[in-house]
């Protein structure tokens, strides 16, 4: 799992969330990645509502390994790396950043208006 911020040309960012998915596939270049276009960061405190997602087009297995920015073709702006983690999925999905030691729980809504919502823990 990783998280990007992407400015574009314009001048403007998002924030591109990926989650790795396990794939049966020996070519590292061919394996893709779930990833969702945001406009808050998803590793740091989710507001009460939630943050509203946009599921985009898979993106390669490359951009998990970013260690520094990295200038994308076609004029498409510069992605950053910010954080890195592990996630498990399910009805409630889980996730642990590296910077961060505390499991957090949340629920991904489902379209057409996708949102990142915090689930209270089981007690």
């Amino acid at each position: 799992m990783a998280l990007l911020q992407h400015h574009d040309d314009s001048g403007t960012f998002h924030f591109d969330w990926l989650l790795a998915q396990q794939q049966d596939c020996e070519d590292i270049d061919a394996r893709v990645v779930r990833t969702y276009r945001c406009g808050l960061r998803v590793d740091q405190a989710i507001p009460a509502g939630g943050i509203d997602l946009e599921q985009i087009s898979d993106h390669r297995w490359f951009y998990l390994g970013l260690k520094k920015p990295h200038t994308l073709s076609r004029g498409r702006g510069i992605v950053t790396p910010l954080a890195n983690g592990w996630w498990r999925g399910g009805e409630v999905v889980e996730l642990r950043w590296d910077h961060d030691d505390v499991v957090r729980r949340y629920q991904i809504t489902d379209l057409p208006v996708s949102r990142l919502v915090a689930v209270d823990p089981v007690r």
